[in-house]
């Protein structure tokens, strides 16, 4: 198991997750073309729309998880960065770099989880407020252009604070709303 775990770890961009990894006897943070289909063309991996779910996911595991603790420091390049700057990355390439700070207000949902699992509570508090004033009151919908994808990150990351579900360290859902 813990080369599996050494060889996630390489799927990381100077400690933020990328968004594709491609895997097999190497793992790397990029995909191939013929694995995006025709006509594509090779790309430097980033970290965006797809790898914003990693952090969510870490967040909401169960803190007992196998192997939960020891993926937590590969993507530390998010906590870095969030201790110097309220709005999360919207894109970063695989050195670290941000290619661009202004990310929708779904990111800031799926990083809650993930600031709460790290004790970083003035940096929770400030993505919880994002958040909330990305809320469209009359709506529901968070964003101004209530984008389908913010929408689904807000759904898992305030369902999960609100406890209205959790995984146990097997990643089995456990639901409030339904007796045992």
């Amino acid at each position: 198991m813990r080369n599996r775990k050494a060889g996630i770890a390489q799927g990381f961009g100077a400690g933020y997750a990328m968004d594709w990894v491609s895997a097999g006897t190497t793992i790397r943070p990029s995909i191939t073309p013929a694995q995006r289909g025709a006509g594509a063309t090779e790309k430097p991996p980033i970290g965006s729309y797809d790898a914003i779910r990693v952090y969510l996911w870490l967040g909401i595991a169960d803190p007992a998880t196998p192997g939960l603790r020891e993926l937590l420091p590969t993507v530390s390049g998010m906590e870095a960065y969030l201790k110097l700057h309220a709005t999360p990355p919207e894109k970063v390439d695989s050195l670290g770099h941000i290619l661009s700070t202004n990310a929708p207000p779904g990111f800031s949902a799926a990083l809650i989880p993930y600031l709460h699992t790290l004790g970083l509570k003035q940096q929770e508090r400030l993505q919880i407020d994002r958040l909330a004033a990305a809320k469209n009151a009359l709506l529901g919908l968070y964003g101004h252009d209530g984008a389908y994808y913010d929408q689904n990150l807000a759904l898992f990351s305030t369902g999960w604070t609100e406890q209205r579900y959790r995984f146990d360290r097997d990643g089995n859902l456990t639901v409030t709303w339904r007796k045992k």
